[in-house]
């Protein structure tokens, strides 16, 4: 009767109780056989992420190699075992029995989302003698089948399949560059050029993350499913760089964005610094070497022209010499303006000269 309806909504969802994050990832029976390498920084997001109540959505963005896929794969496998420790996942979360329910990792093609995030998620789930023993995968090139009718599926911006299933979580990378530096230019300069494969991108993440949140409404809040969205840091006006501006007062939204020097360990580093002034369209981005140049900058003016100036680990000096504006945007992982100057190290020109 509703006696039991109910019992089984607040006690008897749990077939089992999740451990902790914590012991999640550092126990070798859950994902110790891959966290090893994991930075204790992005540990410590992870952690944070999922024991703060209502967060549904996840964006990751800033410098390269900072671990984004790492950090998505690992919230993907928490997700699964979350599900993995629920009785009967269909009816907690009001679905009919029976149906499936759906992690999607998406990518810009099918290919990425094989080879970079599935196959990231699939390695350290075959590392996992919990999963081997409670939540048996079944691996397949588009899918990983799980017990209780749970599938971690593919998809890429433009699958439509995917919008028809029961998506309760999953990851979109590197969202902004579903679109080629020419459209960029085109949609700035003032013309209608709404890139349709730029919108794809957007409406497909915005119409998952709607549906996941509206799923939410009628289940208890501890449930698991969030939509996690990841990508290197591109031009000022792109996707996630929005999302991040909206989402700055958005409880349900867990955003971090880093620097590569953030992340790696101190120990990588010796302390000394170099300082980058990061310019716009109108003042140019350059490398300041000595420290007293760098105090001398009227940092009024700086601010008036929305500029300013980073302090960056000397080990990355001969990066931003070489190719400035990639070092502001892989490395610092900072936005930058579509158009760039062609020749960006003038100085070198008139020392030929």
């Amino acid at each position: 009767g509703d006696g039991d309806l109910l019992n089984y909504m607040n006690e008897g969802r749990w077939l089992r109780k999740p451990v902790s994050v914590e012991q999640f990832l550092d126990d070798p029976y859950y994902m110790g056989g891959s966290s090893q390498t994991l930075y204790p920084r992005i540990k410590q997001d992870l952690i944070e992420m999922f024991e703060t109540p209502g967060i549904r959505e996840v964006v990751l963005t800033g410098s390269i190699g900072y671990g984004k896929t790492t950090f998505l794969s690992f919230a993907t496998a928490r997700l699964l075992y979350e599900l993995s420790c629920l009785r009967a996942p269909q009816l907690a979360y009001g679905l009919s029995p029976g149906s499936e329910i759906v992690i999607a990792l998406m990518s810009k093609s099918l290919h990425l989302s094989r080879q970079v995030m599935k196959s990231s998620v699939d390695d350290k789930i075959k590392l996992s003698p919990y999963f081997a023993e409670h939540f048996k995968p079944d691996f397949r090139s588009d899918h990983t089948f799980f017990p209780n009718n749970i599938n971690l599926s593919i998809g890429s911006c433009f699958s439509e399949r995917i919008l028809g299933m029961n998506v309760l979580g999953g990851a979109m990378d590197e969202a902004n560059f579903m679109v080629s530096k020419g459209q960029v230019i085109g949609k700035q300069s003032g013309k209608k050029a709404t890139v349709a494969q730029y919108d794809l991108a957007e409406k497909m993440y915005a119409s998952i993350v709607r549906r996941i949140k509206s799923r939410f409404l009628k289940a208890p809040q501890d449930l698991p499913g969030l939509m996690i969205l990841a990508s290197s840091a591109a031009t000022i006006d792109s996707f996630t760089n929005r999302k991040i501006r909206d989402s700055v007062s958005d409880p349900s939204v867990f955003c971090r964005d880093y620097a590569a020097w953030d992340v790696k360990p101190k120990q990588n580093f010796n302390g000394e610094k170099f300082w980058v002034l990061i310019g716009n369209s109108a003042v140019r981005s350059r490398v300041i070497k000595d420290k007293a140049e760098a105090d001398a900058v009227d940092r009024g003016w700086l601010e008036e022209q929305e500029c300013r100036i980073i302090e960056v680990p000397i080990e990355y000096y001969d990066d931003f010499d070489r190719d400035l504006e990639n070092g502001i945007r892989d490395i610092a992982g900072i936005s930058t303006h579509a158009i760039s100057a062609f020749i960006n190290r003038i100085g070198r020109i008139e020392e030929c000269v």
